[in-house]
């Protein structure tokens, strides 16, 4: 049986191209629930990735990573992807198209192998990665208040309960 657990930005990662108010801080997109323009990060196009802890309470086979972005833009241009950082490059998920009109709406995607190697992820492998979000696009801006992760795993069993010593009976 399998168990997910959510992750959420608890530090800067190493992109910060997205800028409101001259500040763009893991705090502006760790909220548990979205609050809008309360708190986000934004701009033109750009990347943002921020560090996790991912690691540490996974125990087991990594099944999944799953990172979830909520985003707005003022004009119907552009893309919004939820990325991944490794330390040397950026993976994209699937792109969602700006709408437009201001509405904040969320979306997502699990990468079930790791992207850099294409085989299955290991506990290691979330070791220092970072989470964020990349928009494209011309004109407008784009926004986005929430970004986090959720890492499905299965958990590592240590066996049941063993009757030593029995012999014929």
């Amino acid at each position: 049986m399998s168990e997910t657990l959510t992750f959420r930005p608890s530090a800067a990662g190493t992109y910060a191209q997205h800028m409101i108010t001259g500040h763009n801080d893991y705090t502006d997109v760790n909220d548990v629930v979205a609050d809008g323009f309360s708190s986000y990060i934004g701009g033109g196009a750009g990347k943002s990735t921020y560090l996790c802890s991912l690691p540490g309470a996974v125990r087991g086979k990594v099944v999944s990573v799953r990172v979830y972005c909520c985003v707005c833009s003022q004009y119907a241009n552009g893309t919004s992807y939820p990325i991944l950082y490794n330390g040397s490059s950026v993976v994209r998920g699937t792109g969602l198209a700006f709408g437009g009109g201001w509405a904040f709406g969320g979306h997502n995607y699990a990468w079930t192998t790791n992207p850099w190697t294409g085989v299955d992820w290991t506990v290691d492998d979330l070791t220092d990665l970072e989470i964020g979000w990349e928009s494209t696009g011309l004109s407008g801006e784009k926004d986005c208040t929430q970004i986090y992760a959720e890492v499905t795993f299965i958990p590592i069993s240590g066996g049941g309960a063993q009757i030593i010593g029995l012999g014929a009976l």
